[in-house]
């Protein structure tokens, strides 16, 4: 036993012994005044506070032991099933029950930092899951582009051996058609044109979901509008919205609704020969990524606008 557990019993000792003389000279004097003494004395006073708590404290332990134990009970020669007996109650002290506390406390902690760790990781799972559907997403685009790419080389190359005339105006159909299914963004909102400069003018050639209007009077001078402007400087244009830019303006304006628009030059050599333009119904419908992949179109419309002006110079030299 340390020093610290002997002293603990003194102090409790000394403590009880002064309670016990309080309370039995207040009981006392309480009982002389109301004239019930009957020859009470402090002892008598005390010795029957220190019986009611010892038989107080004796019953607990008894208690204790019926609830502890699973053999029989026998009282005068009687034996019976213990009917309190718990199998799961212990007898612990109050540095147990402190340490159990404790314990208990420290175990909550431990359930809150993992709780929150727990919905942290859930949490950066579900991002992982969105960002592996991106990747998911771009792989299926790039491999729609090569396939789409393949499809298109493999009609040029038919429709050139057929020979036949309008075949280019067929093989832009085509291109129109493929070069929306591989943009990142939704495409179900997409739509597309092809403008050929002919006679010093850019004409509308091909389209593919556009208002059958414009496909009639949509024509640009030099440097005109949005796809005049592509066709002058020659260089890749995205608008993320169109109410933002002057290209829009007056009878410049859409014939239909769209919010934003890539114009891609087709060229051969130097010389832009058309504008390849693919618009969207909403703003920010396009990403930078979506001209890397548009880029293909407008070129493999260039080889077939060289191949069929190759012809045509034959044909006429």
């Amino acid at each position: 036993m340390s020093k610290k557990h002997f002293f603990s019993y003194v102090i409790s000792f000394i403590f009880v012994v002064i309670a016990l003389i309080i309370v039995a000279g207040s009981s006392s004097r309480i009982l002389e005044q109301a004239n019930l003494d009957a020859g009470i004395t402090y002892i008598h006073i005390i010795l029957g506070i220190c019986s009611a708590a010892g038989l107080f404290a004796l019953t607990v332990e008894v208690a204790k032991g019926f609830r502890s134990s699973a053999e029989k009970i026998s009282i005068f020669g009687l034996r019976f099933q213990n009917p309190v007996y718990d199998p799961y109650f212990e007898d612990v002290g109050l540095e147990t029950i402190k340490t159990i506390q404790q314990e208990n406390t420290r175990l909550k902690e431990d359930k809150q930092q993992l709780e929150s760790f727990t919905d942290s990781l859930l949490d950066e799972l579900e991002m992982k899951d969105v960002e592996l559907e991106n990747v998911q997403y771009v792989s299926e685009t790039f491999i729609r582009h090569h396939k789409n790419s393949s499809r298109l080389i493999r009609t040029l190359t038919s429709l050139l051996d057929e020979n036949h005339s309008g075949w280019t105006k067929e093989f832009y159909n085509n291109v129109l058609d493929e070069c929306i299914t591989v943009l990142h963004q939704d495409r179900s909102d997409k739509s597309s044109t092809l403008y050929i400069v002919e006679d010093d003018v850019l004409k509308m050639t091909a389209y593919h979901r556009v208002n059958f209007t414009s496909t009639r009077s949509r024509e640009f001078e030099y440097g005109e509008g949005f796809a005049g402007n592509v066709w002058k400087t020659g260089e890749i244009e995205l608008v993320s919205n169109i109410c933002e830019s002057t290209y829009f303006k007056g009878d410049f304006s859409p014939n239909h609704n769209y919010g934003s628009i890539i114009g891609l030059p087709i060229k051969i050599n130097h010389t832009v020969v058309g504008v390849l333009c693919i618009q969207s119904e909403g703003t920010d419908g396009f990403i930078e990524a979506d001209i890397d992949t548009l880029k293909f179109y407008a070129d493999v419309c260039a080889l077939a606008y060289y191949y069929d002006n190759m012809n045509v110079i034959s044909d006429t030299g």
